[in-house]
């Protein structure tokens, strides 16, 4: 029997084209069942979040850029802040590979508001706060600790 081989840059994307696709088919089904993104963003923090090492601003920011790097096209800055906050600038990685799947009825900005309110929870369970902006290009994150 042969089996396809895969270049390097192949498995990547396959690995970014299956993440994407998987997420997108959860909020699918989450949308199919009447939730809105942002419970399934709050359903996923749910159950990531006992696995979670996130215990600081700086180990959020380390987690988000570990896993937004399956996307090869990714765009990530980082920059502390007072009190140990710290703010991330990334491009919306995603949105190249959500367009494959129009047909389901996932846009970018369902993503975007899953993605926060994943974020927004993992990061209340923590004792932290975590902020989201979003404009065409561009997504700013800030994370702090809880006042």
């Amino acid at each position: 029997m042969d089996l396809p081989a895969f270049t390097l840059e192949q498995r990547w994307d396959r690995a970014s084209a299956n993440l994407t696709l998987f997420a997108a088919m959860f909020l699918h089904e989450r949308l199919q069942a009447g939730k809105t993104p942002e419970s399934a963003g709050q359903e996923l923090a749910t159950f990531f979040g006992p696995w979670s090492f996130v215990n600081s601003p700086g180990d959020m920011a380390r987690a988000i850029y570990r896993n937004w790097q399956l996307w090869r096209t990714v765009e990530f800055a980082v920059e502390e802040g007072p009190d140990s906050s710290v703010s991330i600038t990334t491009n919306r990685p995603y949105e190249a590979r959500l367009s494959q799947y129009v047909n389901i009825g996932v846009t970018p900005a369902m993503f975007d508001a899953m993605f926060a309110a994943f974020h927004q929870a993992l990061a209340r369970q923590r004792g932290l706060d975590f902020q989201q902006s979003v404009d065409s290009t561009r997504v700013r994150m800030t994370i702090r600790r809880a006042p």
